[in-house]
């Protein structure tokens, strides 16, 4: 698991990545995005992530994460394409079992369990 405590650590990150310092190995298999992160927050990250790094965005499975009780973040939320879907904080089970159903769809038939 990676963490990246902004939104500046994670671009970092993936850019280590496309320039061979970090093993691809460590390419996350999904994100877990935060909407109010320091520096640079979530949506922010999003559309820089898929600018600079579109190798990895495309097909990167990402779900936002947000303590928000703003209705615009999960209007936004919801019909943002690359969103798979909300979690909101703090999570239960249930959330995590949505996740996990969600990711199960679109990995049937790839041979990836969840």
């Amino acid at each position: 698991m990676i963490e990246a405590w902004n939104g500046r650590e994670a671009l970092h990150f993936f850019e280590r990545l496309e320039k061979g310092k970090e093993p691809i190995e460590n390419l996350p298999e999904l994100i877990l995005l935060d909407i109010n992160m320091p520096i640079i927050g979530g949506w922010e990250f999003l559309n820089h992530f898929e600018t600079m790094f579109p190798q990895f965005a495309k097909g990167m499975p990402i779900f936002i994460l947000s303590s928000s009780i703003n209705p615009d973040d999960k209007e936004k939320a919801n019909k943002d394409t690359r969103i798979l879907g909300l979690l909101e904080k703090p999570f239960d089970f249930e959330q995590i079992d949505i996740a996990r159903k969600i990711l199960e769809k679109m990995t049937e038939g790839l041979g990836v369990s969840c």
